[in-house]
């Protein structure tokens, strides 16, 4: 049974108010600007596609690589584990965001002793792995299998990084490129709301636009109570769902007036159909829409949580986040305590602000991990004498680990 090695991508995702999760990462799958020729669908055939599935694309065979790379003599001296790739790049060329693109690396251990691969680690969750097993004799090999999840568009790059005792590559960085043209985009992928004022509604527009003139919206789905969304027409006029097909939609989005206070972090999911050209049909092909806002009342906060990210091991760690109220008046922080800490020896501070003019507070977070290992996780408690907003939570959220090599 094949071992499979998964890395989740950067940009995680929230429902509703949610405490962000630990952050194991921070590169997310990130988006270029699309090609050149990427406004012409005529510039991209069925064809033009370079991926092909490995098991019809000739690919060394690890014994071929064994033949080409013999094991190398030292006069009885003995080398140890060496790892010897067939390539360590492969381009996928011009390819839609719709279907899986699959390749594989094949290796051989060129050494005089076992060779143990030790991790392997996709640099984004868009990108997958799978490898037999993890020990090999000398002059055995094997291929590291890669799925490759296309999303966003333009030009992209993703790394693979492959651990291993080897002595002559024991950190080994493999890539995968592509160029993705988006059979349906949208112009915010993040539609960031920023800073609003709580207790009202806020509304926003997006814009979806397929490749091909018969796109149709067939459902958008808010996950929770606290938005919600709608198409419109050109006016801003609520639209029918069947109001199609055209190649172009505006969507409003609306956050309501129930929100509380903080970090407002959500997906709103778009189910289209479209023309594929690759079979002739039409195709359904979700877009999906992270939707942000940090909401506000007479409290502000220069940030809605402790970010503490990804700190090396037994590293001291500080995080600040001020609190202000903008219309000038005096207020009070009677208590600030931390909940649910998952790791030990986190401290809390509340000092009030020394800037002339200023009013406000700074609290500050410290740790200090020692010989912890893991997620930081938890969240501050903040009480107020200001009416209406007397209490309210800043999550945190971080991760304490061995830095990669």
């Amino acid at each position: 049974m094949k071992k499979r090695i998964d890395t989740a991508c950067g940009l995680l995702i929230y429902s509703g108010i949610a405490l962000a999760t630990a952050i194991s990462g921070l590169s997310g799958c990130s988006e270029s600007n699309p090609p050149a020729n990427a406004a012409n669908p005529a510039s991209v055939q069925p064809g033009t596609n370079t991926n092909t599935n490995p098991a019809s694309t000739p690919q060394p065979a690890s014994s071929d690589i064994s033949k080409a790379t013999p094991t190398p003599t030292t006069g009885g001296r003995k080398l140890g584990p060496r790892i010897t790739f067939a390539k360590s790049t492969h381009s996928f060329g011009t390819i839609w965001d719709v279907n899986e693109q699959l390749t594989s690396f094949p290796f051989t251990n060129t050494g005089d002793d076992v060779l143990i691969i030790e991790a392997i680690r996709p640099s984004c969750g868009c990108t997958t792995t799978t490898l037999k097993k993890m020990s090999y004799q000398p002059g055995e090999g094997s291929e590291i299998e890669v799925a490759f999840s296309p999303k966003g568009n333009g030009f992209q790059t993703k790394s693979i990084t492959v651990l291993s005792n080897a002595t002559n590559e024991s950190t080994k960085r493999l890539t995968i490129s592509a160029d993705i043209i988006p059979i349906v985009s949208v112009d915010q992928t993040y539609l960031r709301f920023g800073a609003v004022e709580m207790g009202k509604e806020h509304t926003r527009t997006v814009t979806i636009t397929g490749r091909y003139p018969n796109l149709t919206v067939e459902a958008i789905n808010a996950p929770n109570s606290y938005f919600s969304a709608k198409l419109v027409d050109d006016e801003g006029e609520s639209a029918a769902l069947s109001d199609g097909p055209r190649n172009q939609y505006t969507i409003a989005v609306t956050l309501h007036a129930n929100l509380p206070w903080g970090g407002f972090y959500s997906t709103l999911q778009i189910m289209t159909k479209t023309f594929f050209p690759d079979t002739g049909k039409d195709i359904s092909h979700p877009v999906t829409v992270h939707v942000t806002a940090s909401v506000f009342g007479e409290v502000h906060a220069s940030d809605t949580m402790f970010r503490v990210s990804a700190v090396p091991l037994a590293k001291k760690f500080e995080k600040v986040v001020e609190i202000t109220r903008p219309s000038g008046e005096p207020f009070k922080i009677t208590r600030a305590t931390i909940e649910r800490q998952s790791m030990p020896g986190l401290t809390l501070t509340v000092e009030p602000l020394t800037t002339p003019g200023s009013n406000g507070y700074r609290l500050v977070l410290k740790g200090d991990p020692k010989s912890y290992q893991g997620p930081v996780n938890g969240r501050v408690l903040v009480i107020t004498d200001i009416p209406g907003e007397k209490q309210f939570y800043l999550p945190i959220a971080g991760i304490v680990r061995k830095l990669n090599r």
